[in-house]
């Protein structure tokens, strides 16, 4: 028992020397944040689609790194292309403190008959590599969208636009592939930074608390 106890402590003071060293403070329970944080995380239906690529994209692909998804369609006229150039901002700026390299992002299609691989690849052919777009069965696309709490249909008399609800909404997945966050608008490359990175100081912070108590 006493050697766990030195261990224990011996463990506590390296992370007490390295939050002092980094600047961080322990996180409080809940982090704040401008969006809605989901407390035990959200598991994600299991689901299968393909990328821009025509590979294989199944929930496995959210392990081991942050992603925001978002749902939207080529040809959007303005929702969809902006808010991956917000998406694209705020991650240009986690690079300033080495956490871009750990954040993805997939735009899911609510248009797959029109959005194949191809076109998406068209569409995302100016984002980096860590931007994913995603299409699949219409089918399997709605059971996702509806594990997520999205919801979209085609306007009427209005062929080729949708409506999307909740409008540009961004869904977090946390490293363990859990729903973890919603951010909505009014969206700010800068807002949207800070949140993510509060979200990810958060979860390395009860990461730590974890292996401690073991």
């Amino acid at each position: 028992m006493g050697a766990l106890l030195a261990v224990a402590s011996v463990l506590a003071a390296v992370v007490g020397v390295w939050l002092a060293a980094t600047g961080l403070q322990p996180e409080p329970s809940t982090p704040d944040i401008r969006g809605t944080y989901l407390e035990d995380g959200r598991p994600i239906a299991d689901f299968q689609l393909v990328d821009q690529n025509g590979e294989p994209f199944t929930a496995v692909g959210l392990n081991d790194h942050w992603t925001v998804l978002t749902f939207g369609y080529t040809r959007s006229e303005a929702a969809t292309p902006n808010t991956l150039g917000l998406l694209h901002s705020a991650r240009e700026l986690l690079t300033r403190v080495h956490l871009a390299q750990r954040l993805e992002i997939a735009l899911i299609t609510v248009d797959p008959g029109h959005d194949d691989p191809r076109e998406l690849s068209r569409f995302l052919a100016d984002y980096p590599a860590a931007f994913h777009g995603l299409t699949g069965e219409p089918a399997r696309i709605r059971e996702l969208a509806a594990s997520v709490g999205v919801r979209y249909s085609e306007r009427a008399g209005e062929p080729g636009s949708y409506t999307i609800q909740p409008r540009q909404a961004l869904l977090v997945v946390n490293p363990d592939g859990e729903l973890t966050a919603l951010l909505m608008p009014p969206l700010h490359p800068e807002l949207i930074a800070q949140d993510l990175h509060t979200l990810m100081q958060h979860h390395r912070g009860s990461l730590v608390d974890y292996l401690l108590q073991r």
